[in-house]
């Protein structure tokens, strides 16, 4: 059984670190932690934009049980992607407004 391995998102770049590639290649499993989601208690912190599985082709098996399988996983994805963008975007408001409010 292989056991997914857990890194913090912090100051980490997982797309050039070659320590954190060479894991990624190794493991079959990826939860990547997210300091903001862990700041906003929200447990456990799992970064799901961030985290990947081998696994998830395996799962295409399960379009024989449930045809809509894939098109719910894409959609699940696409809404967590919707999220981040939004709470990214309220997270800069929130920053101009109170520059705007120190200003005053």
């Amino acid at each position: 059984m292989d056991l997914p391995f857990f890194l913090s998102s912090f100051s980490i770049n997982f797309s050039k670190n070659p320590n954190i590639l060479l894991l990624m290649g190794l493991h079959s499993v990826f939860w990547g932690l997210d300091k903001k989601l862990a700041q906003r208690k929200h447990f456990p912190s799992v970064n799901w934009l961030i985290s990947y599985s081998k696994y998830s082709q395996a799962l295409e098996t399960y379009e024989k049980f449930d045809p809509d399988f894939i098109s719910i996983r894409t959609k699940a994805r696409e809404v967590l992607q919707r999220e981040d963008d939004l709470n990214e975007k309220l997270s800069r408001l929130w920053r101009e407004q109170k520059l705007l409010m120190v200003r005053k």
